[in-house]
């Protein structure tokens, strides 16, 4: 809760409450490890290769998934 907190104190985050944050942020990992032996079993098939997608490039990827969805629209809105 505390970066959450943080980001939008700061003003890098939208306004997002700590909670939604957590459920945006933990389902793609329960998803990711839950999919580990359908991966592993697609790879093993030769079905599709799956090799890149290490916990590191989807650390990496959830990271930046992250920062843009919790990101404050800084786009100069104009009176109407």
């Amino acid at each position: 809760a505390a970066i959450v907190e943080e980001g939008v104190a700061s003003g890098a985050f939208r306004a997002v409450h700590p909670v939604f944050a957590y459920f945006s942020v933990l389902a793609p990992i329960v998803f990711y490890l839950a999919g580990t032996p359908i991966r592993k079993e697609l790879s093993h098939l030769h079905v599709i290769d799956l090799r890149a997608l290490s916990p590191a490039e989807f650390v990496a990827a959830m990271q930046d998934a992250a920062r843009r969805s919790f990101a404050r629209d800084r786009r100069v809105r104009r009176a109407s």
